[in-house]
């Protein structure tokens, strides 16, 4: 497999959390190594964890009852749409969220 998504492994929390403690443990070279870059989606299948780390890297630093309100809805989102969400959406769900529990 070649091309952008040659490293998206998945957004599933094992594959994200694993890559943290080893990145090579599903890529025998680091993407930079070849001019790519690793990609970590947010999916249906992406869990708390996932969500939590893209959120932090997005400047969002939610409760863990934040986290878990905004994977609900942004599954939901997801199903409705029928596609992934950008990371506008994540950061716009994870505002609604933090706003509503003011």
């Amino acid at each position: 497999m070649t091309g952008t998504h040659a490293f998206c492994w998945g957004g599933m929390d094992l594959i994200t959390q694993e890559t943290e403690i080893d990145p090579l443990l599903h890529n025998c070279l680091e993407p930079a190594a070849v001019g790519n870059a690793r990609e970590i989606p947010f999916t249906p299948d992406s869990g708390p964890y996932t969500l939590a780390d893209r959120l932090t890297a997005l400047g969002v630093d939610p409760t863990p009852a934040q986290v878990d309100e905004v994977l609900t809805r942004a599954r939901e989102l997801m199903a409705r749409a029928g596609r992934l969400l950008t990371d506008g959406e994540l950061a716009g769900l994870a505002a609604s969220v933090a706003e509503e529990a003011r």
